[in-house]
């Protein structure tokens, strides 16, 4: 029984509505009687779906929340555990003042003021009050509009059911009767408007990179080397001598006669003159060696 919607649980911090049905119609329920005790809890939400493709919705309801500071987990997580949040199944309800406001009231004669501005594609159609006991004060109609700005005065003995503390929760509908439940806002009877101070504390790292320019003068002496390269064309005329040796062969024919009826000196004669020959040629050879 230490659950919501059974039963109640001190170690929680909000309470989920998913999908509009049994279950969701309960846990608001149990958040009425909480919040009748002055249990300062708050509704949140959580949905989604497995096949974003083929859905209409990507998730249904879901958690509007106000973050002053921007978007980040921190400010979320404080934003859903002070109740600066709605839960929206379709249209769109911002309440000034804000969710989880505390609004201090001098009497239960005093009434007090609420600015509200809807939003719906679908088209609105009404917004009830509900106050202490999870009764409903007021059903206002909205006709068909798709935006709406509204100021809308409650009895102070009406949102805390005469006693001295209470609370206001709006809930919105549009054309196709989906749901924006605002989380409540605080009555209290004699006392001083409560002011909660959310504190964030950021940590932050700054590295700072800071360069120093040294002008440094350097001297330098450079030793420069010449050299020069001399070229020298020289031309080599080279005197070659060939000796040809020809060798010639000279054949001397001669005939020799043998006369038999000549006498000794004309055969001496004869062979005179072939040695005269032969001479001669070998003079020749020689002389050309």
């Amino acid at each position: 029984m230490n659950n919501i919607p059974g039963g109640y649980y001190e170690d929680w911090d909000a309470a989920e509505l998913g999908p509009w049905g049994t279950n969701a119609q309960k846990t608001l329920t149990k958040m009425f009687s909480l919040w009748d005790l002055n249990i300062r809890k708050y509704l949140t939400a959580g949905s989604g779906v497995h096949d974003v493709i083929m859905q209409t919705y990507t998730g249904k309801p879901r958690v509007v929340a106000y973050l002053p500071n921007g978007p980040d987990p921190v400010s979320l997580a404080l934003a859903e555990k002070y109740g600066r949040t709605f839960i929206s199944y379709g249209p769109f309800l911002f309440s000034n003042p804000l969710p989880g406001t505390t609004i201090g009231v001098a009497s239960l004669s005093d009434n007090v003021t609420i600015r509200v501005r809807l939003f719906s594609v679908n088209g609105l159609s009404k917004i009830e009050v509900y106050g202490k006991g999870g009764r409903i004060i007021q059903t206002i109609p909205l006709g068909t509009a798709t935006f709406k700005d509204l100021e809308i005065t409650i009895p102070v003995n009406q949102a805390t059911n005469g006693t001295e503390t209470g609370y206001i929760v709006l809930i919105a509908y549009d054309a196709s009767n989906n749901r924006a439940i605002n989380n409540s806002i605080w009555i209290d009877l004699n006392t001083l408007p409560v002011t909660t101070t959310i504190t964030e504390t950021v940590t932050e790292t700054t590295t700072t990179t800071q360069t120093v320019t040294n002008t440094a003068t350097t001297s330098v002496t450079v030793a420069s080397t010449k050299t020069e390269t001399t070229t020298y064309s020289t031309t080599l005329t080279t005197t070659q001598t060939l000796e040809s040796v020809t060798t010639t062969t000279y054949t001397s024919t001669y005939t020799s006669e043998k006369i038999v009826t000549q006498t000794d000196y004309m055969v001496t004669g004869v062979v005179a003159i072939a040695f005269l020959a032969i001479g001669l040629g070998l003079s020749r050879i020689l002389f050309r060696k």
